[in-house]
């Protein structure tokens, strides 16, 4: 059995509400709040002592924050968090869609111009090494590639 100058305590430091109280001392409080006029008069007195703390931070908060100010308060300070947040975020590497992403514009048309260079040196290099030889005057026969000397030799 819990004694009064424990359940005294127990009141003046959880307040008149037993189901604040810790866990372990609940049912023995309601049994001695329920026995003794004692202990009930303690808890009404704690539980007074709770509703006047309650109204005078409900009217100290009233008279602190106008209308508009707690919003205010509340969206500054989510924007605060965001912008911590982006500031601590590790910047990621924006990653380019293809490898010809990583050049600047001239580089990529100095390959442009060699590949074309290259292309058109090939084809006057094939075009040298083949020899046409018409067998007549026949157009087809003219269109006709003589395989190459490289390769025939």
């Amino acid at each position: 059995m819990m004694s009064l100058s424990r359940f005294a305590a127990l009141a003046a430091s959880y307040g008149g509400d037993i189901g604040r109280w810790p866990e372990a001392f609940r049912d023995d409080g309601r049994r001695l709040a329920a026995a003794s006029p004692e202990a009930g008069r303690l808890l009404d007195q704690a539980a007074r002592l709770d509703a006047v703390l309650l109204d005078a931070g409900r009217r100290e908060a009233e008279t602190l924050l106008s209308a508009g100010a707690a919003d205010a308060a509340l969206a500054r300070l989510r924007r605060n968090i965001a912008a911590h947040i982006a500031a601590t975020q590790p910047k990621r590497l924006r990653r380019p869609a293809r490898l010809t992403d990583w050049l600047p514009v001239p580089p990529r048309l100095a390959g442009l111009a060699t590949v074309g260079s290259v292309a058109v040196m090939a084809g006057l290099l094939v075009g040298a090494l083949t020899v046409s030889q018409p067998d007549g005057d026949a157009l087809l026969a003219l269109m006709q590639p003589v395989p190459l000397a490289l390769f025939t030799e």
